[in-house]
């Protein structure tokens, strides 16, 4: 490569074509988009699960790759075991959301790598698990610019994590472990010489917490499947939440919908049907399998079943940062009826790109509406093609990307 730039790129989830998570979609996109313009030598330093490796490609691509393997033998479980217990205690730096084998791979590598002589001239850190190491990093590599991906802002979530307990004990860990993680990822993100982030609202979160403003924060276009190009019918009955089912997020979102809207819903003066989509469903939310209610597991093309349904319902009830099944359905033009986290950092308007609900009755009430024609899913459809095509130019942002990371 002669001169092209050293980046040695450092994540905490692998990526590769067909990753499930939108995390991982992003991840996969930027690092074989900056690879492909030719500027770049890219060595990837990530992590993977044993059942992920079939399934990389980096040979394709032509990309250095040092894999670490999450492995479930002894050593493992008992990483494990001290994961748990820092997540469960108040003075782990981070808050617990560091895995102490994270923390020793990264470190253990950089020292490696820099006993070898290779010397990167950018560093790219992507995850919060990671930018928590940006000190070894540092040490290893003096010289070196970092980059630092935040895929969303943890410590928010840590924030609605100790503002919804309700056990006193709980709730008292909690905010000392959001108290800790927040002071350590600002002083982070304030070491970084670029900050990358998903969203405008995040930007505005970090703006209002640093103390000193250098203007390296940017926002890009996080990776999602546009699906502009599908025809949105809406000739079917049917209501669809998808995601990946063995995240929390998801199928604890899903569950609430069932509990708290479905029994709302005419469902058999409709012929109603609730799908719920995505992979690896949790055993929990297996239990409310019925007639109506279908739990479809994995599926090919997610497309078949959101372009004939009548709405998209996502009452997230956990989770920060832009949520990447929420642009996926406005782009294919589905009605999208959530809350306010559903459509943070997204600047869609209520009742014309989108439905904000936030209580039970909101949802049945605009699902109703939807199902008597009330509401005019057509133009609620174009509106929401025309709110993606006007505000999310991906190719552009992978362009802007190459051209800082020349500069830096």
């Amino acid at each position: 490569m002669g001169s092209a730039k050293k980046i040695l790129w450092i994540s905490y989830l692998v990526p590769y074509d067909g990753v499930p998570h939108a995390g991982g979609k992003i991840h996969n996109y930027y690092l074989k988009g900056i690879k492909k313009s030719g500027k770049f030598d890219i060595r990837l330093l990530t992590v993977a699960k044993e059942k992920e490796l079939p399934k990389l490609d980096y040979d394709k691509y032509d990309i250095s790759a040092d894999v670490i393997v999450r492995k479930f033998n002894l050593k493992g479980i008992l990483w494990r075991i001290l994961w748990e217990l820092k997540r469960r205690g108040l003075y782990d730096r981070s808050g617990g959301l560091q895995p102490p084998f994270i923390r020793h791979m990264i470190k253990e590598k950089a020292k490696s790598y820099s006993e070898s002589g290779y010397e990167p001239d950018v560093v790219i850190m992507q995850w919060t698990e990671v930018v928590v190491s940006i000190s070894d990093i540092k040490r290893y590599f003096p010289k070196a610019k970092i980059v630092v991906i935040e895929e969303d802002v943890a410590f928010l979530s840590f924030e609605r994590k100790f503002k919804s307990a309700t056990n006193v004990i709980k709730k008292a860990i909690a905010k000392k472990q959001y108290e800790r993680l927040k002071k350590l990822e600002l002083r982070c993100i304030s070491e970084a010489d670029l900050v990358i982030l998903n969203n405008h609202k995040d930007y505005r979160l970090l703006k209002n917490n640093i103390d000193e403003d250098k203007g390296n924060i940017k926002v890009w276009t996080p990776y999602f499947e546009n699906y502009a190009d599908v025809e949105y019918i809406g000739d079917r009955n049917e209501i669809v939440f998808y995601g990946a089912m063995n995240r929390p997020e998801n199928w604890k979102s899903a569950i609430w919908f069932i509990e708290n809207v479905w029994p709302l819903l005419p469902a058999s003066e409709y012929d109603l049907k609730f799908y719920v989509v995505g992979g690896h469903p949790d055993k929990q939310l297996l239990k409310y399998r019925s007639d109506r209610i279908v739990v479809t597991g994995f599926v090919d093309d997610v497309t078949d079943i959101m372009k004939h349904a009548k709405c998209l319902a996502a009452p997230l009830v956990l989770g920060a940062g832009v949520k990447i099944k929420i642009l996926e359905g406005l782009s294919l033009g589905i009605p999208v009826l959530t809350n306010d986290i559903g459509v943070e950092g997204i600047d869609v308007k209520d009742g014309t790109d989108y439905f904000l609900c936030k209580e039970p009755e909101e949802y049945a009430d605009t699902i109703c509406k939807i199902m008597t024609g009330e509401i005019d899913i057509k133009a609620v459809s174009a509106n929401a093609k025309k709110y993606i095509s006007d505000n999310y130019n991906i190719s552009g942002s992978l362009s802007d990307f190459i051209e800082t990371l020349k500069e830096l």
